[in-house]
């Protein structure tokens, strides 16, 4: 090996890490696209804080990670499924890798899964699994001073590594590692000692969409116990896309996946109201009796005709949750309807 070859040092970029140690508070963020930077004008510290090693911004470049060890940057929120983008360019020196590590700050990087790109002087290319080599592709390897388009998808049990838009790796784990260790996105470089790379045009999605898919799959299992746990992540993240396996829930047999259904439909608010007075028209008195509950506990106004009509109910418990519905959301034509209600009597 020559001594150009031997200049040839991966630079690691990690991508999730699972650490305890980073229990920072955050705000939501919207589905798709939650963060989109170049580090042009320094680094955001809402949203990157500073692992460790030797790393500098510049105006043209991006981050730079410089000739000294290791340097690692990382996202302030936890991810669990996303995609990452950016552009890398080998300035100087020698080769790059991609690491989803299973520990986080200082800790190795050989307890989750690292895509090696470049590595062992740029003769190697491989997807390891806590060290063990679970792929490789040795044709693909760094050529010097180009700048590549890099992607990493995670979701679920999948990984997979993109260069310039070409699949290179198409990884499904049958024992993926997951948990709260492993959702701290991180990259920068190790063993630079020979190398300088510029990271740039750096993007970040949350994979939602197709997580939503999955969990209002999910409200079709044979477990309560799963039905409910999708719900109660459909709360968190769901939005109007999770509303008609939301209502469909209302008439879950089990009396704690219907009631964590209510609770999510009123947590989603007024886009739900629509279809939970269209619920009203089901032949289950169960899920009317729900979808009576849940705009009582909305309160909104839009409700109010079809509540007055459920008041006529054959159901008896449909009729009185759309009277209790009626006096929680209190404008004069509920009161009214209140009112002639009880003079009926």
């Amino acid at each position: 090996m020559n001594p150009t070859q031997k200049r040839y040092i991966a630079v690691l970029l990690s991508i999730i890490s699972l650490i305890t140690g980073c229990a920072t508070q955050y705000t939501s963020f919207e589905s798709g696209l939650i963060y989109e930077g170049n580090f042009r004008h320094g680094v955001n510290t809402d949203f990157w804080e500073k692992g460790f090693g030797v790393w500098r911004t510049s105006t043209t470049q991006g981050l730079v990670v410089t000739r000294g060890g290791v340097a690692i940057v990382w996202f302030r929120k936890p991810l669990d499924d996303f995609t990452f983008e950016c552009d890398a360019e080998v300035l100087e020196g020698g080769g790059l890798s991609i690491t989803l590590c299973g520990l986080g700050k200082g800790g190795r990087f050989d307890t989750g899964y690292q895509i090696g790109w470049g590595e062992q002087f740029n003769t190697q290319t491989f997807l390891k699994r806590r060290g063990i080599v679970v792929q490789e592709n040795n044709n693909e390897l760094i050529e010097h001073h180009n700048t590549y388009r890099i992607k990493v998808r995670k979701y679920e049990s999948s990984i997979q590594f993109f260069l310039d838009g070409r699949l290179i790796f198409d990884y499904t784990d049958a024992e993926p590692l997951t948990g709260p260790h492993h959702q701290y996105l991180g990259f920068g470089g190790d063993e630079a000692q020979f190398t300088t790379i510029a990271f740039d045009n750096i993007q970040i999605y949350q994979e939602k969409q197709k997580k939503i898919e999955s969990l209002l799959v999910q409200l079709n299992d044979s477990r309560a116990e799963i039905r409910r746990a999708a719900i109660v992540e459909l709360s968190r993240s769901g939005g109007p896309t999770a509303i008609p396996g939301l209502v469909a829930a209302l008439g879950d047999p089990s009396e704690q996946v219907s009631a964590v259904a209510i609770s999510a439909l009123v947590k989603i608010g007024k886009p739900a109201v629509p279809a939970l007075i269209e619920a009203f028209r089901k032949q289950n008195p169960v899920v009317r009796t729900h979808a009576a509950m849940a705009l009582g506990r909305i309160g909104n106004p839009d409700a109010v005709p079809a509540l007055i009509e459920a008041l006529s109910d054959d159901d008896q418990q449909v009729s009185r949750e759309a009277l209790g519905a009626l006096l929680e959301i209190g404008t004069p034509e509920a009161k009214k309807a209140v009112k002639d209600s009880f003079r009926k009597k």
